[in-house]
């Protein structure tokens, strides 16, 4: 038995391993950095201007302003360390990668980074984030933006401004953020998540931006503010868009989404075109009909195989494919004891009227109506005539003509 647990579990161990390996596949890493001793080339501590071909806007850099330390990190031995209170009022460090988007492969370029933002100085820095510009000449533009301004609001630029989430950054805790930029033609927008959690969509680059990510910076506005940042673990990674919903396929649950539908943060529609309560993604019959009762996978049965549905079929179990209802009664002519009498015709003149009543007040009392009068006033189908019609052929009346 315990030999069997082990092959089964090493058997959905390799099955996870290749669903992982198939939803990474064609993802290409641009750049990732730790700020490790480990990496290619080792950082150390110190400035980190000047390492690992690193650049500040502080030409010649500030001594304590932006270093590479390892008295605290969110994971490994080193984190970047961006300080305010070491006086300037404005720098960014980035490391140029002058990255060429394949748009039609890869159209979805992902930055994730971990950010803690100390809270212990009363001076709050106006933005802390991270800066993305292209390569355009002579002045490169900025792409896109996510910083926390002072009071902890997370913002995100939208094209010419900063737009403002409804979202609160804690202080004094690392946080993980993952920008998706999509470069896809006719969408060039961004979509942002806080540790796991979707916060904003469809944020707009700035326009006239090229296909190239020059930088992603390491970015700080203290506007007088006296406190720090420590970023780690960033990562850029250029994703395919199999379905062109802003989610990339290695974490999109549902590779396959309509085009246009809405989709959640796992990229799963959150439409339902035909309204009977199965999401279009997991809608293996999308378009049913509303008047056919579905199963789980929102699929209707049709148990006798005439091409119309349950719930929707005037004969469900007798095939009548042309649903033909001569006397218009809702039921089929090819399981209709009476296709040719509607209900409460008794006298077979085709009109609902008083005569019927007259006619059906008779046969309450009469030994042996024949077939045609039971077609028409037998409505609980009990081949005859009596008090228990009452209710239904009065309801026929009212409703006739």
């Amino acid at each position: 038995m315990r030999l069997l647990r082990l092959r089964l579990m090493s058997v959905c161990i390799a099955m996870a391993w290749l669903i992982a390996a198939s939803r990474a596949q064609g993802q290409v890493t641009v750049y990732e950095t730790g700020f490790e001793s480990t990496e290619a080339p080792p950082f150390v501590n110190g400035n980190l201007a000047g390492q690992n071909g690193w650049i500040s806007t502080d030409d010649p850099p500030t001594t304590g302003r932006g270093l590479v330390q390892s008295t605290f990190a969110h994971t490994g031995a080193r984190a970047a360390l961006l300080d305010a209170s070491v006086t300037l009022n404005s720098d960014w460090y980035w490391k140029p990668i002058n990255y060429p988007v394949s748009v039609a492969v890869n159209p979805i370029v992902q930055v994730t980074w971990n950010m803690y933002l100390d809270g212990t100085s009363p001076n709050k820095s106006f933005q802390w984030g991270i800066d993305a510009y292209d390569d355009s000449s002579p002045t490169p533009k900025r792409v896109t933006a996510v910083v926390v301004n002072s009071t902890g609001q997370l913002q995100i630029w939208d094209g010419s401004v900063y737009f403002t989430t409804a979202t609160t950054v804690t202080r004094n805790a690392w946080h993980t953020f993952k920008l998706n930029i999509d470069y896809a033609v006719g969408v060039r927008r961004t979509a942002l998540y806080l540790d796991g959690v979707l916060i904003i969509t469809g944020r707009a680059f700035t326009p006239g931006t090229t296909d190239v990510l020059a930088d992603v910076d390491l970015y700080n506005v203290d506007g007088g503010g006296s406190d720090k940042a420590y970023y780690d673990n960033l990562k850029i990674v250029a994703m395919p868009d199999s379905d062109g919903d802003r989610v990339p396929n290695p974490e999109d649950n549902c590779p396959n989404t309509a085009p246009g539908d809405p989709v959640d943060a796992f990229g799963c529609s959150t439409a339902d075109t035909d309204n009977d309560g199965v999401l279009n993604d997991q809608d293996l019959c999308p378009n049913t009909p509303t008047c056919a009762p579905i199963n789980g996978v929102g699929c209707p049965s049709d148990s006798d195989g005439d091409g119309v549905f349950n719930g929707c079929d005037n004969c469900p179990n007798i095939q009548n494919p042309t649903q033909s209802d001569t006397d218009g009664d809702g039921m089929g002519d090819a399981c209709d004891p009476c296709p040719l009498t509607r209900p409460g015709d008794v006298n077979g003149d085709g009109v609902l009227d008083g005569r019927d009543v007259v006619r059906f007040t008779s046969l309450l009392f009469a030994a042996n109506p024949t077939a045609a009068e039971i077609c028409g006033g037998d409505f609980d189908l009990d081949n005859g005539i009596d008090t228990d019609d009452s209710p239904g052929f009065s309801q026929a009346i009212v409703q006739g003509p």
